[in-house]
């Protein structure tokens, strides 16, 4: 885990680092983003970087994946207990 994501677990409106949007605004734009993606299909491709996949955990209530690599695709689908997560 970065330091950064360290500080934004304790406080979501961290803006330590000068350029980097504070937590709960970007998961605020992804929300909206995600939201905007459904109207065009129900189950949407998302294509995006770590700290979007950090939110999306947050957003399903699922346990955090941290520092994925760049090329690893996920799977991201409904079960039983919640979400299931697995890479493809």
């Amino acid at each position: 885990m970065y330091s950064l994501e360290r500080k934004e677990l304790e406080d979501p409106q961290c803006t330590d680092e000068k350029g980097v949007e504070p937590r709960a605004a970007f998961r605020t734009r992804m929300i909206k983003g995600i939201s905007l993606a459904q109207t065009f299909h129900q189950h949407p491709l998302i294509v995006g970087h770590g700290r979007l996949l950090f939110e999306l955990c947050f957003i399903l209530d699922v346990p955090p994946l941290m520092q994925v690599k760049n090329y690893e695709l996920l799977k991201i689908k409904p079960s039983s207990k919640g979400w299931d997560i697995e890479f493809v």
